[in-house]
């Protein structure tokens, strides 16, 4: 019965979100139609399947990271979580860059109801032991949500040299709507034009890091959706079929992840986040 009730709660708080996400807070572009609300009512569909793996069977595997993915080749990644969600979101992503990439997986948990400067000094002692442990100058680190921000906190207000390329997977960076009806103090900082937001501004990397950001037209929780984007701090992967969640779980945007760490360098527009992918 309890695991009945869960199911239903997770289902009826997804539907609620994503009708007035989606439909009603989303920006809807010129001839926005039915083709359109099909897309979107496909993308509900996958978020729905992508919240069963997150909320009821992965965030207990929080508990247990596989010693054997900190062992590798190259630079180490570093994985970081959204508000309300634990390294356990990123199972399916990690197996993937493990087996096609061979590098170093690490993924932290923190403590999301606190304030970004709060959390970015465990995630900045954390990137340290990584790269003693390693014996790498540097990572790379793929952040989901609000890790986003503190990982931005520790690279832009902290002055964190050691992150080679950062991946924004729908990070708002000029806060969310829903952030009016969250608890702890980080939600406040994450509302639209928060006075932390407003000091924090654009995202501005420097010389050192790459930002890069993945985000979705169809992305209820960041509301409006174009909250993610990063246009002029580096090049971005924008889609319309995808959720907040389900982002993580794409093929796409895992192979587009792999395509960046790959890179050694990005050139001309795509480096001005000119380049904005629609698939």
């Amino acid at each position: 019965m309890a695991c009945l009730l869960t199911a239903f709660f997770v289902f009826y708080s997804l539907g609620v979100i994503f009708v007035l996400g989606v439909f009603y807070l989303a920006p809807r572009p010129p001839g926005f139609g039915w083709p359109h609300k099909a897309r979107r009512l496909r993308s509900f569909f996958f978020e729905c399947l992508a919240a069963w793996p997150t909320q009821l069977l992965l965030a207990p595997m929080a508990l247990f990271w596989p010693p054997w993915w900190h062992k590798g080749q190259g630079r180490p990644i570093l994985l970081l979580h959204g508000y309300g969600q634990t390294r356990g979101d990123f199972w399916l992503l990690a197996w993937r860059l493990r087996r096609r990439l061979g590098r170093p997986l690490f993924a932290v948990d923190y403590s999301f109801f606190a304030l970004p400067e709060d959390c970015a000094g465990p995630v900045q002692r954390s990137i340290d032991r990584i790269c003693s442990q390693t014996g790498q100058d540097s990572i790379d680190m793929i952040c989901h949500s609000y890790g986003g921000i503190v990982a931005r906190h520790v690279i832009e207000r902290k002055g964190c040299r050691k992150v080679r390329r950062l991946f924004f997977v729908a990070t708002p960076h000029n806060g969310t709507w829903w952030a009016n009806l969250g608890p702890g103090p980080s939600s406040p900082a994450m509302q639209p034009a928060s006075q932390y937001l407003v000091e924090l501004g654009p995202p501005h990397p420097p010389e050192e890091t790459t930002y890069l950001a993945a985000w979705s037209l169809a992305d209820a929780v960041v509301s409006p959706p174009d909250s993610a984007s990063i246009l002029g701090a580096g090049p971005q992967k924008v889609v319309d079929d995808l959720g907040h969640l389900s982002l993580l779980f794409s093929p796409r945007i895992t192979d587009w992840i792999i395509q960046g760490l790959c890179e050694q360098k990005y050139d001309g527009e795509d480096c001005q986040g000119q380049d904005m992918h629609l698939s």
